[in-house]
């Protein structure tokens, strides 16, 4: 079981093995996620970050050294809500899907889902 915990200073990733022996280990990526996958096909970890600045991002961590190998830069004023692990039909390769929102500073509600 893997648990991500996240404030603004450090993002905290949790791991429970099956002797129920806890590892933690601080990741200071000097952004706040909002959520995490892992991906064992790929050996990486998909994180949704932001920033204060309102910048917010989709990384793509290796799940041994989590070192950043790619970013996503979300739009202005999008947001990451979630992310998940997936398969298509007829293709064997892994992908990460990410479910997004944009809010605007003059509205109190979601424009729309994408």
């Amino acid at each position: 079981m893997r648990n991500l915990t996240s404030n603004e200073y450090y993002n905290l990733i949790i791991a429970i093995d099956a002797t129920q022996k806890h590892n933690v280990l601080t990741i200071p990526l000097g952004e706040y996620a909002s959520c995490i996958c892992h991906q064992a096909q790929t050996c990486t970890y998909g994180i949704c970050t932001g920033t204060h600045s309102g910048t917010h991002f989709v990384r793509l961590l290796e799940d041994q050294t989590f070192n950043v190998l790619s970013a996503y830069t979300l739009d202005p004023y999008e947001r990451g809500l979630s992310i998940v692990s997936c398969l298509f039909t007829a293709d064997s390769n892994e992908y990460y899907c990410v479910g997004t929102e944009y809010v605007f500073p003059e509205e109190e509600d979601t424009e729309h889902v994408s």
